[in-house]
């Protein structure tokens, strides 16, 4: 079974992951601890059967989020994308130990998206590499992903970036 402990209301302050039916448990502290420096990485272990019987209460409960939003007017729909999407920048640049400015996130997604946004602010050029690098790989996710592709997204995340990088990738 995994347990992910994710307060949103305040910063990334722990994922409890308790591996099976195994004696042990991890408590890693986002500030301090990435996920590979924990005992037995990269081979964890879960509870199948567990972990199916939650994965099916999500899925049906996203059945029912995405029905309520098919019936609802476009610009609510608009509003909750936007809002989603935002969250997800957010709270993902968190994670990471980098705080954006939620205002400046949400106008520059709203711009890229097409979406008429009142009290649109300008954002800074790490909240536009950020967003432009997030909204690639959760736009178009079926798109493979190339050396090129992680390039441009090293590129939106660190502009200037001027540190030499071989562009010959092993196959």
């Amino acid at each position: 079974m995994l347990r992910l402990n994710l307060n949103y209301s305040a910063n990334l302050r722990s994922i409890v992951c308790c591996a099976g039916n195994n004696a042990y448990f991890y408590r890693i502290i986002a500030e301090n601890m990435y996920i590979h420096q924990l005992k037995g990485w990269p081979n964890f272990t879960w509870n199948t059967e567990a972990l199916l019987t939650r994965l099916g209460e999500v899925r049906h409960r996203q059945g029912r989020i995405l029905g309520l939003m098919s019936s609802a007017r476009f610009k609510l729909q608009e509003t909750a994308v936007l809002d989603t999407l935002t969250l997800d920048v957010t709270k993902s640049s968190e994670i990471e130990g980098e705080r954006l400015n939620t205002e400046q996130v949400r106008s520059s997604i709203a711009r890229r998206l097409g979406i008429e946004l009142a009290g649109a602010v300008p954002a800074d050029r790490i909240v536009e590499g950020v967003v432009e690098m997030m909204l690639d790989a959760t736009q178009k996710y079926t798109d493979e992903l190339t050396a090129d592709r992680l390039f441009n997204w090293h590129a939106a995340l660190f502009p200037g970036y001027s540190g030499s990088i071989d562009h010959h990738v092993s196959k």
